[in-house]
């Protein structure tokens, strides 16, 4: 468990941060993050609706938003290449989970 003053600013500082140096890491984190967050999505979303009006907000889950848009795009590539994943059901998979 990791401790942060507000989720919807750690997903834009890790996608701004993601958007400068493409790396593996910040796909997985932010897959992480989306899919265990306490509560599930809808609690997820109670947080960053607040929020949501801040353009740089708006700009990082945009970008979120466009790197996860298939299953073919990078943020699912990036999150089976981190995970290591070699059997490629498994990495389809998770490919799909990371989209989804």
């Amino acid at each position: 468990m990791v401790r942060v003053s507000s989720v919807t600013a750690v997903l834009v500082m890790k996608e701004m941060a993601w958007h400068d140096r493409l790396k593996e890491k910040h796909a997985w984190d932010i897959y992480f993050i989306l899919t265990n967050y306490p509560g599930g999505l809808d609690a997820l979303v109670v947080e960053i609706q607040p929020h949501i009006d801040h353009g740089l907000v708006q700009e990082g889950l945009r970008k979120i938003a466009d790197k996860f848009a298939t299953v073919k795009h990078v943020a699912p590539k990036f999150v089976a290449d981190f995970d290591d994943v070699q059997n490629l059901e498994e990495r389809a998979a998770l490919s799909r989970d990371a989209f989804g």
